[in-house]
């Protein structure tokens, strides 16, 4: 590729390993700037913040025994609703 007339980025190989390999940003969006607007044009920070709120929502890690979540809770004001154990 360096030698000839190609990009690397018109090699196949680049693009398996892109399609396999790299995980595209969940925040950032990818669409054209019309679909952009289409979708309601949330800038990066409005995307991020509805990605903390939905995180917040959903994820409920289960790896802290209930009595140290107890202690941890009993320390400092968690905003997060405890884990129906």
């Amino acid at each position: 590729v360096i030698s000839g007339p190609q990009h690397f980025l018109g090699e196949d190989q680049t693009l398996e390993l892109m399609q396999t390999e790299y995980t595209y940003p969940t925040i950032a969006d990818r669409l054209s700037p019309d679909d952009w607007v289409d979708a309601g044009a949330k800038d990066a920070r409005q995307a991020a913040h509805d990605h903390v709120v939905a995180t917040l929502a959903s994820h409920h890690p289960t790896h802290l025994s209930a009595a140290a979540e107890d202690k941890i809770r009993s320390r400092f004001p968690i905003r997060l609703p405890a884990l129906s154990r």
